[in-house]
């Protein structure tokens, strides 16, 4: 069986069984235990399934693939975007991470065109800002990950450890009181939390579904926040740990 083959064979079991064992696909597939394992972290990093100890599970609890993401959702990043995009204003240097909100910023900076540097690792915003002319455009360096449309790894950690910047715009799988802001996907993750470090002003653009959601891998701290821009005011402990860490939130006009 080729290895094509037999990864499609392992996502089938995957489906229709929910969860797979190492052992299992070893005995069925008629290949080593380690060439079953060599084929669920490439299967993993491709977003199709997720790996776990001892074998693989179906990926429905991960976060789906970028270009689906845009739709979630989509007039509420569009109001977080417009009302984000004013913050940045005054700004030099601005950095964009890699969310669908923050695409929705680099759409308004755009429109206008400023003088202004501004630095992503994310395809999307890199390709929606290519045609301004007054934007200095700041690429890292990296490696194409497809199914996120963006740049990550070793290269890009490298390029970023030299850049710093005014304001950045950061998304998130969830934010929370007692877990903070949470991702999951790990190459963007280290790469979002170096560029928050190199950030004098952080700003979180999150809607209101990512409240009280934690995701698997820890981003930030609500301590290490600036600015959150939402589309409805956060409740409970939430909110009550962001007004005590001075964190300034901005409610789009257009909450619901």
């Amino acid at each position: 069986m080729q290895t094509t083959q037999r990864r499609q064979a392992i996502l089938a079991q995957v489906r229709a069984r929910r969860s797979v064992k190492v052992g299992e696909l070893s005995t069925e597939l008629g290949v080593s235990a380690e060439t079953i394992r060599k084929d669920i972290l490439t299967l993993d990093a491709r977003g199709l399934l997720e790996r776990v100890h001892g074998g693989a599970v179906a990926a429905s609890n991960r976060e789906s693939a970028y270009e689906s993401r845009r739709t979630i959702n989509a007039q509420a990043k569009r109001d977080i975007a417009e009302e984000a995009a004013r913050l940045a204003a005054d700004a030099n240097s601005i950095y964009l991470d890699y969310g669908t909100t923050a695409f929705q910023i680099a759409q308004r900076i755009a429109a206008s065109d400023p003088d202004v540097m501004v630095i992503s690792a994310s395809l999307p915003i890199i390709t929606a800002l290519l045609p301004c002319e007054r934007v200095r455009l700041v690429v890292p360096g990296g490696q194409v990950r497809r199914n996120e449309n963006s740049l990550g790894g070793p290269l890009t950690d490298k390029a970023m450890q030299g850049l710093f910047f005014d304001i950045g715009f950061f998304g998130c799988a969830g934010v929370a009181a007692r877990s903070g802001v949470t991702n999951f996907d790990a190459v963007e993750n280290a790469i979002s939390q170096l560029a928050a470090d190199h950030c004098q002003r952080v700003v979180l653009v999150a809607d209101h579904s990512k409240f009280d959601r934690t995701a698997t891998l820890s981003a930030a701290s609500i301590e290490d926040l600036d600015d959150l821009v939402t589309d409805r005011e956060p409740t409970g402990e939430l909110a009550s740990l962001l007004a005590s860490s001075h964190c300034t939130i901005h409610v789009t006009q257009g909450q619901t």
